[in-house]
């Protein structure tokens, strides 16, 4: 048997041995469609109305006369078990700890790339870039996705120029069973006087956000994560070739100490 990494044979299944399969003349085969209209987007920067040539693999065919290797096809399978796939984060996750301590505003950015990553779909909850496609995208295209980000640096937030003030009030608003009264962030800069008011504060921002630096490295783990449970998979079921996990560390930017994203997949 060939020893071979998860990444490469992913690349071996995915553009040498998969386009090779037979077209779908009937319908769209079950799991291509995600790929099958991502693929094409990429590739004409537009949403394709009418008949989107694909084979049995969602994949643009090679015209070869000849069926994809087995251990080819398991894997293809061995990927569908990804569709539908979620995760979990672990208490302490700080994808930006290498940015050195960014305080309150790390925390929430680290909220706010976590929300970049999901969307609600029906009243569920699901990834806006599903783990199948990263992996698929990555084995066609190679690559990881981005990881790597200057650290942010904090500044002032202004207006026209200058630093901006701001104060909490509160205020009385209508609730369904009378009045609430709810502290707010309101201008703390008293115009008529032109001085703050008393308790007026500056705020700092991060610049650029980190936001996005969180919603690339959760990618990054997950895709990681995705490649290390299908070489578990795929340890004891392919003929020709004997995989190994991913090469790659599951946090580059953390080596040490840092807990990763859970891959999840549902009834498990």
């Amino acid at each position: 048997m060939k020893t071979i990494g998860i990444e490469a044979l992913l690349r071996w299944a995915y553009v040498d041995e998969l386009p090779n399969g037979e077209v779908d003349r009937v319908g769209p085969a079950a799991p291509r469609a995600g790929w099958a209209s991502m693929s094409m987007f990429r590739e004409l920067l537009t949403r394709v109305s009418g008949t989107d040539v694909r084979n049995i693999y969602g994949l643009s065919p090679t015209g070869a006369a000849r069926i994809p290797h087995q251990d080819a096809v398991t894997v293809f399978h061995a990927v569908s078990t990804l569709e539908g796939a979620f995760f979990r984060v672990p208490a302490g996750w700080n994808p930006l700890r290498d940015m050195g301590d960014l305080g309150e505003d790390g925390t929430a950015a680290i909220q706010r790339g976590l929300d970049r990553l999901t969307t609600a779909v029906d009243g569920e909850t699901r990834l806006r870039r599903p783990v199948v496609n990263l992996v698929q995208r990555h084995a066609i295209c190679g690559g990881t996705p981005v990881w790597e980000f200057d650290p942010p640096e904090a500044k002032l937030v202004t207006e026209n120029g200058a630093p901006k003030w701001f104060r909490r009030v509160v205020e009385e608003v209508p609730g369904a069973f009378g009045p609430v009264r709810l502290e707010v962030e309101v201008d703390g800069f008293d115009i008529r006087r032109r001085r703050p008011y008393p308790g007026a504060y500056r705020k700092t921002v991060l610049v650029p956000d980190p936001a996005e630096a969180v919603a690339a490295r959760a990618e990054y783990q997950l895709w990681h994560a995705a490649l290390a449970h299908l070489a578990t998979m795929l340890i004891v079921s392919l003929e020709a070739h004997e995989v190994m996990p991913p090469a790659l560390p599951a946090r580059p930017w953390a080596p040490d100490g840092e807990p990763n994203l859970t891959l999840q997949f549902r009834g498990w």
